[in-house]
């Protein structure tokens, strides 16, 4: 039951960071038209490393809220 916890903080984190990476870098192409210009990879670059800090902290944050709504008993016997 643990892993499955695990499994789903991990895949909506990627979900967002793999979005906004796409949503972000989208918006920035319609704007400057960044196809044409020679610092493409840079931006793309950028984009990419805030869309994994991005996984991270949004890691944290659904860490922080699984554990209040999952409380494990130790001390219980079945």
């Amino acid at each position: 039951m643990r892993f499955s916890h695990k499994f789903i903080k991990i895949f909506i984190s990627a979900f967002a960071a793999f979005f906004s990476f796409i949503g972000i870098l989208t918006i920035l192409d319609k704007i400057f038209s960044l196809e044409g210009k020679g610092f493409h990879g840079a931006v793309v670059l950028v984009i990419g490393l805030l869309s994994i800090t991005l996984f991270f902290v949004f890691s944290r944050y659904l860490n922080s809220i699984f554990s209040n709504f999952i409380v494990t008993d130790s001390k219980k016997e079945d």
